[in-house]
């Protein structure tokens, strides 16, 4: 599922790299979540490019979850939450 929602991200399209991400959390080990949580922060990356600010949140939320020691992502929350 990582896989498919990267080239989904890749695609530009974010909302179809998210839902995959989000089926990948269920079957997901702990060796992997680090590289999930990069794969929701490039989705939420992309939400940011086009806009979407609450989607981001959202993405960034995800990435946090998995990978609590990544204080780049609450910068990255913080940001989408300012801008209107």
């Amino acid at each position: 599922y990582m896989l498919l929602g990267s080239v989904h991200a890749r695609r530009n399209d974010f909302n179809k790299a998210e839902n995959i991400l989000i089926k990948a959390l269920q079957i997901v080990s702990e060796n992997e979540k680090k590289s999930l949580a990069q794969e929701f922060e490039k989705v939420g990356d992309g939400f940011m490019t086009t806009g979407k600010r609450k989607d981001a949140v959202r993405a960034y939320q995800q990435a946090i979850a998995l990978d609590t020691g990544k204080s780049i992502l609450k910068d990255k929350i913080a940001r989408a939450g300012e801008v209107k």
